[in-house]
């Protein structure tokens, strides 16, 4: 912390000393520019009275006696008067027309007036006044109090500043080390909130991150389990078993690992769509001739009719999307639906205000609210699945939620109007940057 204080301290104290030079020079060039002719009508005045009455009382007199009467009015005044010839006060051209006029000559930044003296060739003078300002050391001692002050605020400011971001630097080690519930406490007015608030933004997203893979091993554990398991059983019975049941286990252990393989695949698949949500750059081309070429193959592979049903799109509307994870998304959702529909299928596509809204909806079962959003992670099934009646890994839908990630956009369910369930898939039909 003390680096930290002296290093605050000596640019708060350089800092305040460079803005006073520069406010002072500012502010004398910004006077003399705009207030100087008012000023030197103000010392005109201030003194006009003065030497008519001075006047009043060195009229007519002769000019060996003017002298003696100036040193006798001297004791009423608490400045210096004078009277002297006018052609030794080098009066300018300008001064001089002020003299004709019979107005006050202010010299010296107004320390000094002048006037002629009716009728003579003398003029009184009044000055140098006492100036009051401030000198060298006056702006040392200034400095010094500045000084002393500005160590105790910045003292205290930065004790402060500094424990905030000890509590950062206290919650990071600590995370770092394995407590993943470290947070910093924030407070609205403290200078570091926004650090506090990232840092834990960040740790959260981390935390859900380690969560989800954790519960991702467990699955894909589970998952391997019963195939491996299956696979070692055969191979037990092989030896043992006759010609016939040997090749109806060799058989069996074929489907195992192609199931293995299908799973491994799959994992693959929203591996790397895990390690990359956000492309930089989507192609741009016409959406709904290219979803008319994908239903054509798809129909034929769903057991129950879809229908399709667009809005606000021709076929040359221009979209940002990536054609591959689009069509590897569309098929889970419709297999999805295939599964569940008892009669229909319905594929709507639409766009509004600069976003697109693909709709996949079946007039099965429907999903209940509270199971909405466990289906989108990966290796979760509801219950009416879990027998395995309907096949599949629980990983169609992440990865549908992971293709709309790098879609900017998102996917959620709902219920559909027929009863079942409908997953809606959205993102921005131009392309966006990188969240």
């Amino acid at each position: 912390m003390r680096r930290f204080y002296f290093n605050l301290y000596f640019f708060l104290m350089i800092s305040i000393f460079l803005t006073s030079i520069g406010a002072n020079w500012l502010m004398g060039i910004y006077f003399k520019k705009n207030h100087e002719e008012q000023i030197r009508s103000y010392n005109q005045e201030i003194s006009r009275g003065c030497f008519y009455l001075l006047a009043k009382e060195l009229q007519g007199l002769p000019e060996n006696a003017l002298p003696a009467k100036i040193k006798e009015l001297q004791v009423h005044f608490g400045y210096p008067i004078a009277v002297q010839k006018i052609e030794g006060l080098a009066l300018t051209p300008e001064e001089t027309a002020i003299f004709r006029q019979g107005m006050v000559v202010v010299r010296n930044e107004g320390s000094l007036h002048l006037r002629n003296l009716q009728d003579s060739d003398y003029a009184m003078t009044m000055g140098p006044f006492l100036d009051f300002a401030a000198d060298t050391k006056d702006h040392i001692i200034g400095f010094i109090t500045v000084a002393l002050f500005m160590a105790i605020f910045s003292l205290v400011w930065a004790f402060y500043f500094w424990r905030q971001l000890s509590m950062i630097s206290n919650a990071a080690r600590a995370f770092g080390n394995g407590d993943l519930t470290a947070r910093v406490k924030t407070c609205f007015l403290s200078p570091t909130t926004a650090i506090a608030n990232v840092f834990n933004s960040m740790a959260d997203q981390i935390e859900l991150l380690i969560s989800s893979h954790k519960e991702l091993i467990n699955a894909v554990s589970h998952e391997l389990r019963t195939p491996i398991s299956r696979i070692r059983f055969g191979l037990e019975r092989v030896y043992s078993a006759d010609e016939h049941q040997r090749l109806e286990d060799i058989s069996g252990m074929r489907k195992d690992i192609n199931e293995l393989e299908d799973l491994v695949s799959e994992l693959l698949g929203y591996a790397k769509l895990e390690s990359s949500r956000q492309q930089q750059n989507l192609p741009k081309g016409p959406l709904l001739p290219w979803i008319e070429e994908f239903l054509i193959l798809a129909r034929e592979t769903t057991k129950v009719p879809v229908t399709f049903i667009h809005q606000g799109l021709d076929a040359s509307s221009q979209v940002s999307y990536d054609p591959k994870l689009l069509e590897r998304a569309l098929h889970n959702l419709l297999q999805n639906a295939d599964r569940f529909a008892r009669k229909l299928i319905t594929l709507s596509l639409s766009a509004e205000a600069g976003e697109i809204r693909l709709v996949v909806e079946d007039d099965g079962p429907g999903i209940p609210e509270k199971d909405r959003d466990k289906i989108f992670e990966p290796f979760v099934r509801l219950d009416s699945s879990r027998n395995r009646e309907f096949g599949g890994y629980g990983l169609g839908l992440a990865i549908v939620r992971q293709i709309a990630r790098c879609h900017h956009g998102k996917v959620l369910v709902r219920t559909a109007e027929s009863g079942g369930a409908a997953f809606e898939m959205t993102w921005p039909a131009a392309e966006t940057a990188s969240a």
